[in-house]
């Protein structure tokens, strides 16, 4: 399985956002106003949104590469390991990467989302 490719220059922006993918709850109204609950999945995949910036035209190619070749689109999955908590996590693209001009003319930026492949929750 493929890891998170190593970049040279990119610097991930904090915060990460880390939110369940679905609401996994489901909600039925009474006639008296009152609201039945229940779950409609065991377990939710978590999702993983930052921004990536100052990423160098290597780099632009090698995330390029990797989302193209290597996971092709959020089809394949890979190893991502969670900057400040250390643990690794089996991930898939949840959006391809838009790359925008970053303040310097040659850096870019990107936004990332990564969700779970399998939920743990």
């Amino acid at each position: 399985m493929a890891d998170w490719p190593t970049l040279t220059s990119a610097v991930m922006e904090l915060p990460i956002i880390e939110q369940p993918l679905l609401d996994p709850t489901i909600r039925s109204k009474k006639e008296d106003g009152s609201v039945t609950t229940r779950l409609r999945f065991p377990a939710v995949p978590q999702q993983w949104q930052f921004t990536l910036r100052w990423i160098s035209v290597a780099d632009k190619a090698v995330l390029k590469t990797f989302q193209h070749t290597t996971v092709g689109y959020g089809t394949g999955t890979f190893n991502w390991t969670h900057p400040t908590e250390s643990v690794i996590y089996v991930v898939r693209l949840g959006a391809v990467f838009v790359f925008t001009q970053d303040e310097v003319s040659d850096l870019w930026r990107t936004p990332v989302t990564l969700v779970e492949a399998s939920a743990t929750q």
